[in-house]
């Protein structure tokens, strides 16, 4: 079986400014899963959104829910 579980650190990252996600996909069927919940569980510990790279430099991304 297929290990599900979301990275179990969070708390690791309650001190951190700036955060990225990514999938980890190996199809391209499972890009972007569980992202979703991801950002949610960010919220959660504090996160107000993340930050992706637009040709090397920081873009911010608000969280919308």
């Amino acid at each position: 079986t297929r290990n599900r579980t979301l990275f179990p650190y969070t708390t690791l990252f309650r001190s951190g400014k700036i955060i990225t996600i990514g999938s980890d996909a190996h199809n391209a069927d499972r890009v972007g899963d569980r992202v979703m919940e991801s950002q949610k569980i960010l919220k959660e510990i504090g996160f107000n959104g993340i930050y992706t790279f637009d040709q090397m430099k920081l873009k911010f991304h608000e969280f919308k829910f």
